[in-house]
């Protein structure tokens, strides 16, 4: 008896659950799909100032960087870049043979010519609204690798 029940059942039952549903999902399932169309929904357009902006400051923070004297025995490593909502930062990775006491005197010297405060106990020198931040990692005697993070708040 039970086993057949679903063979059994009319086609009437059946239609009568799907119509219902569907008249009350259709709607949900069409308007809601055209929310996501451009130019159907009511938001304000946006502007895309703020990529032009950081290009310009990542550029200036770059220059920035760039500047900086560059020792002899001085390896290029690598270079990031990165922005936020609030300021914009590049990176410059080197490698020498020198140690940090043959390296910072040419890195003092160029901040204090130029006007850069040093922030006492820390390789970190502020002048305005840029930042340099020397970080250094020494490698077994062997070599080292120098870290300058050139940062400017917007």
């Amino acid at each position: 008896m039970f086993e057949n029940y679903e063979q059994e059942e009319p086609k009437e039952n059946k239609l009568a659950i799907f119509i219902p549903i569907s008249v009350l999902l259709l709607p949900l399932i069409f308007f809601g799909a055209f929310q996501f169309l451009p130019g159907m929904r009511n938001d304000p357009p946006q502007t895309n100032h703020t990529i032009q902006t950081d290009e310009t400051q990542l550029r200036r923070v770059d220059e920035l960087c760039t500047s900086l004297p560059k020792p002899e025995k001085f390896e290029f490593i690598a270079r990031t870049e990165s922005a936020s909502f609030n300021s914009s930062t590049v990176t410059y990775a080197y490698r020498s043979t020198r140690g940090a006491e043959e390296i910072m005197p040419a890195f003092l010297l160029w901040f204090n010519e130029n006007g850069w405060n040093s922030i006492p106990n820390t390789s970190t020198f502020e002048k305005a609204n840029q930042t340099i931040y020397i970080s250094i990692a020494n490698f077994e005697n062997t070599f080292s690798e120098y870290y300058i993070y050139c940062t400017e708040k917007k």
